[in-house]
């Protein structure tokens, strides 16, 4: 397994990162399969705007005052724990997966809400449909119902928060890996305070970033004939918005910035509203609706203590 390391500007940081290069190697992050960040939980954020392009996994070592989105630092067993975090990754996208072929559900709508809900949701769902030729209905009612848990997400969820009292970092990281929808997502950390929206929307991309293999595994064991899949063009926007705001300089106030921003994420809010149709969720199997529902509450407190604890 070939790792880069990278670590904070401190002593003991640096102390930290010449033992683990000493045990492990260490390679340029263009070489690497896996990025290793020690610092804390803005270190390993900031480590996510760098590397975001190589498109490589980015391990995160707690050597900071906040570390809640870190993984402890341990010299030894590095590459099993890298190997368990990956396997971590998938355990969401696995268990809704089984929960709705175990309920009897058929394996191209369980894999529909599967890859919404352990994913990006609607933006997954709509990516695999044609790899596995889904049914139109049955992806209009796994939309609809979707849509209906991202508005339930945005508005309960920083209700939550508050009462949980919970950090702007430790809502967005929550908010990440429950709510579904990236915009979704966003709406909820928006309302939360902007420390907490850039957390999520940093680690919701990561998170969204998982749909390309995802597609290619599905293509490939589905035995499909398409040779071009749909890609989540608001991914690319996102990377570029990150490069042009940490490399470039604007004469545009960065206040005038976050309200225009604010602004096209409730269009874009509304816009997933819309999509919303009474008739979609009035045809739908009793099963089917009442699956992704079990799933997303199973999920809550599932990933409240991945991250957590």
């Amino acid at each position: 397994m070939k790792i880069c390391f990278v670590s904070f500007p401190l002593e003991k940081n640096i102390e930290a990162q010449e033992k683990l290069i000493k045990k492990y190697g260490n390679y340029e992050p263009e070489e690497a399969d896996f990025i290793v960040a020690l610092g804390g939980d803005g270190f390993i954020l900031k480590s996510l705007h760098n590397y975001m392009k190589l498109n490589k996994p980015i391990y995160g070592m707690n050597f900071g005052s906040v570390g809640f989105l870190m993984n402890d630092y341990k010299l030894d067993g590095l590459e099993e724990r890298i190997n368990n975090e990956q396997i971590n990754k998938l355990k969401t996208f696995t268990f809704v997966l089984l929960l709705g072929l175990s309920l009897k559900i058929d394996k191209n709508y369980s894999l529909l809400v599967a890859s919404g809900s352990s994913i990006c949701g609607g933006t997954a769902m709509i990516s695999i449909a044609p790899i596995i030729k889904s049914k139109n209905e049955d992806l209009a009612a796994a939309l609809s119902i979707i849509f209906i848990l991202n508005a339930l997400g945005i508005f309960l969820f920083p209700f939550i928060g508050e009462l949980l009292n919970l950090s702007q970092s430790q809502f967005g990281a929550w908010a990440a890996t429950v709510i579904h929808d990236t915009s979704a997502v966003i709406g909820a950390s928006m309302s939360f305070g902007y420390e907490s929206l850039e957390t999520a929307s940093t680690l919701k991309l990561g998170r969204t970033l998982w749909l390309i293999p995802l597609i290619m595994l599905i293509s490939i064991t589905e035995k499909s004939d398409k040779k071009h899949f749909p890609f989540p063009m608001f991914v690319i926007f996102f990377i570029l918005a990150i490069i042009s705001g940490s490399y470039f300089n604007t004469t545009i106030e960065k206040e005038i910035i976050r309200n225009v921003s604010q602004i096209l994420l409730l269009i874009g809010l509304f816009s997933v509203g819309t999509q919303i149709t009474f008739k979609n969720l009035k045809n739908i199997d009793t099963k089917k609706l009442i699956y992704p529902i079990i799933s997303w509450i199973l999920i809550i407190p599932f990933s409240f203590f991945i991250v957590f604890l």
